[in-house]
């Protein structure tokens, strides 16, 4: 009788080598796929910090575009004629429409032209060029009542509710006549302001003509300014965050409009005679400008990204117009841009005034 016999079958494990093999293996398959990661997360911060640039670039350009375009607009008056009566006597100084339009080149913090209204208000970066509009805009805003030549009051109806304070310029006009007066008092009523124009501010508290609900226009006189100013804040690096700041009349109150905005330059064509321009830039002379003749504007904005998307600090330099910005440390330091490891791009357009012709 046979027995039979259980025979064990024999089990091998990893050796040593093959452990260390294949952890080898799976390092190299791992730090790839970190290394896909990692780089694909920097291309990432990389193309947002892109777009955001170039959203802020393009909305900055569009956004002057839109006031520098309106420039000379006057609506249905020709201020040329007599069709205006100029009650007011600051308007009859700046002798409408003349300071439209200026340009001026900021070489030290507060270092604008003499006598103009925002000179000691606002702070402009050093270095760069800035630029103002004066002009009158239309209100959507309407009579509440026929006005009386004699009366020194003028209802209107404040919705959308109109930002009018005391000294402020207005136009009221019907496209055959119009009255231009400084604001004296304002009065808030209930979905109504009423405006008074007696006082010091004008030449006459009489209107020249009885303006009707049905047919007059509501018009105000502001002045803004465009400039490159600190924000106050900085990025992680510790570089400064500019930005393009406006600043209306009466008060002038900075007001940030798109950040990231480090360098603005100008360029302005100018109508000359024999259907001849010249291309010329802003100095600390600007009377050497006959602004009422500049007929286009070429505007460079050089805008940075509030992120570190760079591997190293930037030391490229970049070209506004006809001025070379160079990296930090250079020379000629009035023409430096910030450095550090914020991505930067150049943007730039040329505006043509369209209300005004060769």
């Amino acid at each position: 009788m046979k027995t039979n016999k259980n025979h064990q079958t024999k089990q091998f494990g990893f050796t040593l080598i093959e452990v260390m093999v294949s952890l080898l293996i799976g390092t190299i398959i791992i730090g790839g796929i970190l290394s896909v990661f990692i780089n694909t997360k920097s291309t990432q911060r990389y193309v947002s910090a892109l777009a955001q640039l170039q959203e802020s670039g393009y909305f900055s350009l569009s956004f002057l575009k839109r006031d520098i375009r309106m420039i000379d607009y006057k609506g249905c008056i020709n201020y040329d004629d007599n069709d205006v009566n100029i009650m007011a006597i600051d308007l009859a100084a700046l002798a409408i429409p003349a300071n439209e339009f200026k340009g001026f080149k900021v070489t030290t913090n507060n270092s604008w032209m003499a006598g103009e209204p925002f000179a000691a208000t606002i702070s402009a970066k050093p270095n760069t060029d800035a630029f103002h509009i004066g002009r009158m805009t239309d209100h959507a805003n309407t009579l509440t009542e026929d006005t009386v030549a004699s009366s020194t009051l003028i209802k209107i109806n404040n919705s959308p509710s109109l930002d009018i304070e005391n000294d402020s310029a207005m136009l009221i006009s019907n496209c055959l006549s119009a009255d231009a007066f400084t604001v004296d008092s304002t009065t808030n009523g209930t979905m109504s302001l009423t405006v008074t124009h007696s006082g010091g501010g004008n030449f006459s508290d009489s209107l020249s003509a009885i303006y009707q609900v049905a047919d007059t226009t509501i018009s105000s006189y502001q002045n803004t300014i465009y400039f490159i100013s600190d924000t106050g804040r900085d990025a992680a690096d510790g570089t400064a965050i500019n930005a393009l700041f406006q600043a209306v009349s009466p008060n002038y109150q900075p007001q940030e409009l798109i950040a990231g905005a480090e360098d603005m330059k100008l360029l302005y064509v100018e109508s000359m005679p024999l259907n001849k321009t010249r291309i010329v830039q802003a100095t600390g002379n600007t009377t050497a400008i006959n602004w009422d003749n500049v007929i286009a504007v070429k505007v460079a904005l050089l805008m940075a990204s509030p992120e570190l998307v760079l591997k190293y600090d930037d030391e490229n330099s970049y070209t506004l117009l006809d001025r070379l910005v160079i990296p930090a440390g250079a020379s000629p330091q009035e023409n430096e841009h910030i450095g550090g490891r914020r991505l930067k791009k150049v943007y730039s357009t040329t505006i043509t005034i369209r209300n005004r012709a060769l």
